[in-house]
C-alpha cells in the first residue's frame, strides 16, 4: 500500500503541475506550444496539459481516497485506452491531410533524422499507438472482469 500512496501523490504532484504550467501557457497565447516534459501522459500542447493535466489530478485524487489499486489499474487504462485511440487516429487523419499544425512544425526534420517521409512518420506513430491501445485494452479487461468479481 505503501508504494500505491507514493504512486497517487506523484501522479498528483505531477498532474497538478502539467495543468498549472498549461494554465499559464495558455493564458500567455501560447495553447498549441509542444509541451515536452509530459509527453509519457499523452501531453504534447499546453492546451492538452490544461486539460489532461486536471482531469489526472481529479482521478487521481478519487482513486486516493478510495485507497483501491484495482480501481488505479482501472482508471490510468481506461485512460491510456482513450489516449491511445485518439492519437491512433489522429495519426490516421494527419497521414491524408495537406494541412501542416503549429506543433508539427519541426516534425519534417525529426523524420529525416530518422530517414523518414512525414507520412510514414505517421504511420509508424498511428501503427504504435493502436498497438499500445490494444495492449491497454486488455489490461483494462482484464482488471475489470477482477474488479466486477470483488
Amino acid at each position: 500500500m505503501r508504494k500505491l500512496q507514493i504512486i497517487w501523490v506523484s501522479m498528483l504532484v505531477i498532474s497538478g503541475v502539467a495543468a498549472a504550467l498549461g494554465f499559464m501557457n495558455v493564458r500567455a497565447w501560447n495553447a498549441s506550444g509542444f509541451c515536452p516534459w509530459f509527453w509519457w501522459m499523452g501531453i504534447f500542447t499546453w492546451d492538452d496539459a490544461l486539460i489532461i493535466g486536471a482531469f489526472l489530478f481529479i482521478a487521481t485524487a478519487v482513486v486516493a481516497l478510495k485507497r483501491s489499486a484495482l480501481l488505479t489499474i482501472l482508471t490510468y487504462s481506461l485512460y491510456g485506452v482513450l489516449r491511445t485511440a485518439i492519437e491512433a487516429l489522429y495519426n490516421l487523419s494527419a497521414q491524408f491531410s495537406p494541412i501542416t499544425r503549429p506543433w508539427e512544425a519541426n516534425l519534417p526534420e525529426f523524420a529525416a533524422y530518422f530517414h523518414l517521409k512525414l507520412v510514414e512518420l505517421f504511420v509508424v506513430a498511428q501503427v504504435f499507438y493502436t498497438v499500445l491501445c490494444v495492449a491497454l485494452s486488455m489490461v483494462f479487461i482484464a482488471s475489470l472482469k477482477q474488479y466486477l468479481r470483488s
